[in-house]
């Protein structure tokens, strides 16, 4: 298939995408959907739709951006979540509490934390190599 013709289809995928966004961001205003995604009721506001719409605080915004973040790392790992809560029970009993991707240093790695009988042990896993950096009891 010529490159151009590839280059148009692309265009025409991403054109449509960016429609069907707009769609959904018009459907939820017509809904009565804030930015929030918390239902709110045109027939009892007061207030006009122009006057409800706020910007999110500052800590959601930066709640929304480290989410971002960890979701980039989380898709660029060679880790998987799952992998690296394996990797940590080998080494640990327990049931796992949680696993947080994160960057330490320049290095992408996986806290994972193990609820154990004497309490939680964190589990710091190389997210590229799956070796174990660290074990904090």
């Amino acid at each position: 298939m010529p490159a151009a013709t590839t280059n148009r289809r692309l265009l025409i995928v991403l054109a449509a995408v960016g429609v069907l966004a707009g769609l959904v961001g018009i459907g939820a205003s017509i809904a009565g959907v804030d930015d929030d995604r918390e239902e709110t009721s045109p027939s009892t506001s007061s207030t006009s739709a122009a006057a409800t719409t706020t910007a999110p605080p500052a800590e959601e915004d930066e709640e929304a951006t480290e989410e971002a973040a960890e979701a980039q790392l989380e898709a660029d790992a060679a880790v998987s979540r799952t992998e690296a809560e394996q990797i940590a029970r080998g080494q640990v009993p327990g049931p796992v509490d949680r696993a947080r991707i994160g960057d330490e240093g320049g290095t992408v790695t996986w806290e994972v934390r193990i609820d154990g009988e004497s309490g939680h042990t964190d589990v710091l896993i190389d997210a590229t190599t799956g070796a174990i950096l660290e074990i904090d009891d």
